[in-house]
């Protein structure tokens, strides 16, 4: 091989390593952008996660996962958007 392809081939292989980690955030956003104030039954709760602020969102967010009934018309139409 001639050090022309060789040159070639190494800065090739340089550029494809360095995009390969980048990760690509289109809109950093908050996953909360409202609170709901109002308690909720513990029984109701099915997890609950804290999201540490960072790039994607400045807040300290915590979300709670909470068991609906399907056959409810509000979860139906929550369904639809």
């Amino acid at each position: 091989m001639s050090a022309t392809t060789l040159s070639i081939a190494f800065l090739t292989c340089v550029l494809l390593s360095m995009t390969e980690g980048r990760i690509i955030i289109k809109q950093p956003k908050c996953l909360c952008p409202s609170t709901y104030s109002k308690e909720i039954q513990l029984n109701r709760i099915q997890k609950f996660v804290i999201i540490a602020p960072g790039p994607h969102c400045r807040n300290l967010e915590k979300v709670v996962d909470v068991c609906v009934n399907p056959s409810d018309q509000w979860v139906q139409d929550v369904m639809k958007m």
